[in-house]
């Protein structure tokens, strides 16, 4: 009998079981055992303690956003305290040079009448002098006269008048200069005085600047963007359409809880490999994460471990085998993979914990480099489960052997030789379609 008469029965078997599940759509015992590896592992990652001490110390929404409204606070008051000195210095600017103006016109006038005022004492000295000569003159005349005092009295009298007429007049001239020269030291006085105020009103306006540049640092530059918080929640749900439809997508559970739960959040925008996870650890933000993680773990089993045929490697002729009898008849894909799977359970036992291992790699590294984690101990953490999944699928896959084992029993409506031709139809190329 060859090899393939003595696994007929069990060959059979399987081969009516599978394809029993495709027609219900179910997954095999060991798709579902797996799942079931990656749904615990992936809530016991979730319930690590480091993980969740971690996420729990990381809440800084919150205080971000209290942060952001005092600065806004404070930028509100900065702005006006800002504008209340600009509008101050503006009118005070505005006063000063008022006042500048007055003054600089007063000065002028005080300048003219201070020219006014010294051109008259000029003049004034100088009709004092030509007075002088005049009396000098008068007197010289007086005196010649005198050796003629009978003949020329009333000449004399004339002239002691007008010597004295002329000595009134420098009186009335000295009075004058006086007033003038007071005149100019008051002058000079309101200049000074003037001066001063233009100094004190320079030194108000330097006193303003340093005021305005004093509300001008008060002005609190805002770091953050306040759009970050505005933005939260329109990412979490983004968040949480993306990772669930990708699960969704990806992973077609038995359990109709499970799949009205992820149809719920099934988005039709399609799928993405980049998730925007919110940087937080508030209870949305730690939910979308662990979703995320099952996301993760869950699309890189499917694509490394549940949608290939045939697990065994590129170089197997046995696999070569198949695949090409499986491309040459597709509705006997099922056929052929549980022929495999029975006929080399060893070789696809080793294959299998293979690709986990590599599964397991891919899967922390995906995690490792998608944003997932905020702080370095929980990707040690993640990596710690993860290497917990191989073990704990062999465990589920030994389970799974003994209820092959107890269903390689030959069954009661298919005799040895039936199932040994069913077994060699289906491994036939040349047999007809199912």
């Amino acid at each position: 009998m060859s090899r393939f008469d003595k696994t007929g029965p069990a060959t059979a078997h399987l081969i009516q079981d599978s394809s029993q599940r495709e027609r219900r759509d179910d997954p095999t015992p060991d798709v579902r055992v797996l799942l079931e590896t990656l749904l615990n592992s992936a809530r016991a990652l979730s319930n690590e303690p480091a993980l969740s001490h971690a996420l729990k110390s990381m809440d800084q929404i919150p205080a971000l956003e209290a942060k952001i409204r005092r600065q806004e606070a404070q930028e509100e008051v900065a702005k006006s305290a800002r504008q209340q000195a600009l509008d101050d210095y503006a009118s005070q600017r505005d006063n000063w040079k008022a006042e500048k103006q007055q003054f600089q016109s007063k000065v002028e006038t005080l300048e003219k009448c201070l020219l006014q005022e010294k051109s008259k004492v000029e003049s004034l000295e100088a009709n004092g002098e030509q007075q002088s000569r005049k009396i000098s003159s008068l007197e010289e005349s007086l005196a010649k006269s005198s050796l003629n005092e009978h003949g020329s009295q009333k000449k004399i009298q004339g002239l002691i008048k007008a010597i004295e007429s002329e000595r009134q007049k420098c009186i009335t001239l000295d009075k004058e200069l006086g007033q003038s020269t007071t005149k100019a030291a008051q002058a000079h006085s309101e200049r000074d005085e003037i001066k001063k105020a233009y100094e004190k009103a320079q030194n108000q306006a330097n006193s303003y600047r340093v005021e305005l540049d004093t509300a001008a640092s008060l002005t609190v530059p805002i770091v953050e963007d306040p759009s970050v918080i505005d933005g939260m929640e329109t990412m979490w749900r983004r968040a949480a359409s993306v990772v669930c439809s990708t699960f969704y997508g990806n992973v077609n559970l038995s359990d109709p809880k499970t799949k009205a739960f992820w149809a719920t959040y099934e988005q039709k925008s399609g799928l993405s490999d980049a998730l925007p996870l919110p940087q937080s650890n508030s209870e949305a933000a730690v939910q979308m994460r662990c979703v995320a993680i099952l996301a993760y773990l869950a699309r890189i089993f499917v694509r490394e471990l549940l949608h290939p045929n045939y697990l065994l490697p590129n170089e197997s002729n046995i696999r070569e085998l198949l695949t090409r009898q499986a491309y040459e008849n597709p509705s006997k894909a099922t056929a052929f993979r549980a022929s495999l799977q029975a006929l080399l359970p060893a070789a696809q036992e080793e294959a299998l914990d293979e690709r986990t291992e590599i599964a397991c790699n891919i899967g922390f590294h995906q995690l490792e480099t998608s944003g997932v984690f905020l702080m370095r101990n929980q990707a040690k953490a993640s990596q710690d489960e993860l290497e917990k999944v191989p073990l704990t699928a062999r465990v589920g896959r030994g389970h799974s052997k003994q209820q092959r084992v107890r269903a390689q029993r030959p069954s009661a409506g298919m005799s040895h030789g039936q199932a040994s031709i069913a077994s060699q139809s289906f491994l036939d190329s040349r047999a007809g379609h199912d």
